[in-house]
């Protein structure tokens, strides 16, 4: 799956035996990322930052990122549709593991 195709938010998130993404789960991830960075804070953690580039993310703590990125979206992250820059920053992560393609989109 392309992360570059539109999404639009995930209908049914965080209902009992979902496989979708919780509500709030960005926000728990960028509280996540600035636990494990002091110097980091909610506020100044862009969007857009690049998580590796700035070294907000090792190579430890991207193992972390990922088991934490599948706890929130339900579902497992399979190494065969990991894409490097569907996790390189939150805006990345959420269009590639918390929203869902459009419909619309989809059609050729």
């Amino acid at each position: 799956m392309s992360a570059e195709r539109a999404r639009e938010p995930v209908a049914g998130a965080g209902q009992p035996g979902s496989t979708l993404p919780r509500p709030g789960a960005m926000d728990r991830l960028r509280a996540w990322l600035c636990r494990k960075n002091p110097q980091l804070s909610p506020d100044t953690l862009g969007d857009d930052q690049d998580l590796i580039d700035s070294g907000a993310v090792d190579s430890f703590a991207l193992v972390e990122l990922i088991l934490l990125i599948e706890q929130e979206c339900g579902r497992p992250v399979l190494s065969e549709d990991l894409d490097p820059r569907s996790i390189r920053t939150l805006a990345a992560i959420e269009r590639s593991f918390f929203t869902a393609p459009s419909p619309a989109k989809e059609r050729p």
